[in-house]
C-alpha cells in the first residue's frame, strides 16, 4: 500500500482504475489486509466502510456530483445516504480531481413544502 501511495503521490496526473471481477474476492482481501494492518481493531473493515469513507472525503472536498458518479448512483439524491463531510478523514483526505461514469446523474427535484394561505399571512 505504501508503494502504491508513493507512486500516486509522485505523479501529477495519477489515476487509479480498479476493476474487480468478483465482489466476494475483494471483500475477503479487504478484510484480510485490514486484520493484518490493524490486529487490535474490534470491527471488521469492509469495502462498505471504504465506500462510506470515500463519500465523506469527497463531500468534504465539495464534489457532490463526483460522489454520485463515484458511487455509481443514477440520482444525486442517493448520495445523501453515504457519509457526511464531518466524517471525512483529518489527515490525508482523498480529493478526487475527476470521477467518470458511464451514465449521467439524474437530478432529483427539490421538495419545497407548500405554504397554506393561513401560514402565508404569518410569514409575510
Amino acid at each position: 500500500m505504501a508503494m502504491l501511495n508513493s507512486s500516486l503521490s509522485a505523479t501529477e496526473d495519477a489515476s487509479l482504475v480498479v476493476k474487480i471481477e468478483k465482489a466476494l474476492n475483494f471483500t475477503v482481501e479487504v478484510r484480510r489486509l485490514a486484520a493484518s494492518l490493524w490486529p487490535n481493531h474490534r470491527h471488521a473493515v469492509t469495502p462498505y466502510c471504504f465506500r462510506h469513507q470515500w463519500a465523506a472525503d469527497a463531500k468534504r472536498a465539495g464534489t457532490a456530483d463526483a460522489v454520485s458518479r463515484g458511487l455509481g448512483h443514477l440520482s444525486n439524491k442517493t448520495q445523501r445516504r453515504y457519509g457526511t463531510a464531518s466524517q471525512a478523514g483529518h489527515g490525508r483526505v482523498l480529493r478526487p480531481v475527476e470521477v467518470e461514469a458511464e451514465r449521467a446523474i439524474r437530478r432529483a427535484a427539490l421538495r419545497i413544502p407548500a405554504i397554506r394561505p393561513d401560514e402565508a399571512e404569518l410569514t409575510g
